[in-house]
């Protein structure tokens, strides 16, 4: 099966983080992009033609996928064709891949490092120092890449509260994120200002804060758990009463 070259990954990768793709679906869509640039490289399709994928879903359904799967699979092609340029639509993707690396092998003299991928590199390495989990990991990495690109790739070191104020809004406002989920975040944040920028995070107010949901048991009344001890007859009553 043929490998998404790195350039073309990254800017895949891009598309996810700034679209409104689940985290957990990422691996899918990954995923489903593969199997759409191998169709097209074996049986000789565009890489950017409705046509072709029209006929990639039609693969899919003859391979007993089901609906789920083949909406899913036709979102995320569409997603890479919403990152192809205008000039570049009709192209090979793998083709334009290796023109950026060749690219990329000329020296550039004063290219110096992005200052994002360093931060992103320093917080993995405190997390790391700290044996924190993979997950936590994960997810403090993906919830600082969002900020990132969110802010439009301000400098971190010019990071301030007042940005992860906004960023934290706008999660809960038109993402619609989940209390656990804009919680998890500002515990990201906070541990990126502190342990990566080497910045105090200060007291954030004014953010609007996703309501969770009261969680009402499910159990039964008195007078429901009497009328079932009166239908039940020994031993089983006995367990019951117990219980």
């Amino acid at each position: 099966m043929i490998k998404i070259p790195e350039a073309l990954r990254r800017k895949y990768d891009h598309l996810l983080v700034t679209g409104s793709v689940p985290p957990k679906e990422y691996a899918a869509y990954k995923k489903w992009l593969q199997f759409y640039l191998d169709f097209c490289k074996k049986y000789k399709h565009s890489y950017a033609e409705r046509k072709s994928l029209s006929l990639f879903c039609d693969k899919l359904r003859d391979k007993h996928q089901n609906d789920a799967q083949r909406l899913q699979a036709q979102i995320a092609v569409k997603l890479y064709y919403f990152g192809l340029s205008p000039e570049s639509a009709t192209a090979s993707p793998l083709r334009q891949v290796h023109h950026v690396r060749e690219e990329t092998k000329r020296p550039v003299p004063d290219e110096k490092p992005d200052p994002w991928s360093i931060a992103i590199e320093a917080l993995k390495n405190e997390i790391m120092v700290r044996h924190y989990s993979k997950k936590t990991l994960k997810a403090y990495s993906l919830w600082s890449e969002k900020l990132r690109y969110f802010i439009k790739n301000k400098l971190p070191e010019n990071l301030t509260p007042d940005d992860v104020k906004v960023f934290l809004t706008f999660l809960a406002v038109k993402k619609k994120v989940s209390a656990s989920s804009q919680n998890q975040v500002f515990k990201a944040l906070l541990f990126f200002f502190r342990h990566v920028l080497k910045k105090e995070f200060g007291k954030i107010e004014g953010v609007i804060r996703t309501k969770r949901n009261p969680y009402i048991p499910v159990v039964l009344s008195w007078n429901e758990i009497d009328r079932i001890l009166q239908n039940l007859k020994y031993p089983y009553d006995l367990v019951v009463k117990l219980l």
